[in-house]
């Protein structure tokens, strides 16, 4: 592929966002669910509405309401949350071969819309021939709004929901990001590098929770490649 190929146009940019539509809608309630648990963990509104705007990540964000207290431990929240955060160096250099084409400063602007949900979608449509880099940003946009919202919506219900396992929806985080799996099955070769995954992030989960989604990332991408060298 010439990098030079690589174009940015507002059909990608829509077409971004109707691909991602379908996440979108499994976001909100998940934003929800943040919300709520943000309120009963003693955050205040603004706050939980503002770390979903800021930080935009729902696995790091559970990981620090684990250890929100008063006072807050702001070190160790920061460390919990560049140690979840840390997938997201492994997918962005996935997408470099595609990006780099668009140049430093706005590969890294595209990148601020970067998630799980919008990455494996354009990672797809990469791999099917297209190269509008739109489809990142239109996808991830439409996928912020649906979170951000959300939160606001899960924090607006605050103690209106007092058992939200009752509601199934401490299930939500898990069935979400199933379905995003599920999505990127491509047959058996995928299973090594997936039960490797899966392995170590509930070994390296059960001594240290934060260290879990990077941990089972690298062992991952790690059997993957080991797959693919054979």
């Amino acid at each position: 592929m010439e990098q030079s190929s690589v174009v940015f146009t507002r059909a990608g940019l829509l077409r971004g966002m109707r691909l991602c539509l379908p996440l979108a809608i499994g976001t909100f309630p998940v934003g929800v669910v943040y919300g709520l648990a943000a309120r009963e963990a003693g955050m205040g509104a603004v706050y939980a509405v503002l770390t979903s705007a800021l930080v935009w990540s729902g696995a790091a964000q559970a990981a620090a309401l684990q250890l929100w207290d008063d006072p807050v431990p702001v070190v160790a929240v920061l460390v919990a949350v560049a140690a979840v955060s840390a997938r997201l160096l492994l997918m962005g250099a996935a997408l470099r071969p595609w990006l780099a084409g668009l140049g430093t400063a706005r590969t890294y602007g595209l990148l601020a819309f970067l998630a799980d949900g919008n990455w494996i979608v354009t990672l797809r449509a990469f791999g099917k021939g297209e190269r509008d880099a739109a489809i990142l940003v239109g996808g991830g946009a439409i996928m912020y709004v649906a979170w951000v919202g959300g939160t606001a919506a899960g924090v607006a219900l605050g103690g209106q929901i007092v058992d939200p396992q009752a509601w199934g929806l401490d299930m939500v985080f898990g069935a979400f990001f199933a379905a995003l799996l599920a999505g990127v099955w491509r047959g058996k070769g995928d299973a090594l590098p997936w039960i490797a995954a899966g392995v170590v992030a509930v070994a390296v989960g059960a001594v240290a929770p934060s260290w879990a989604v990077p941990a089972g990332t690298l062992a991952g991408s790690l059997a993957g490649a080991a797959r693919d060298a054979v």
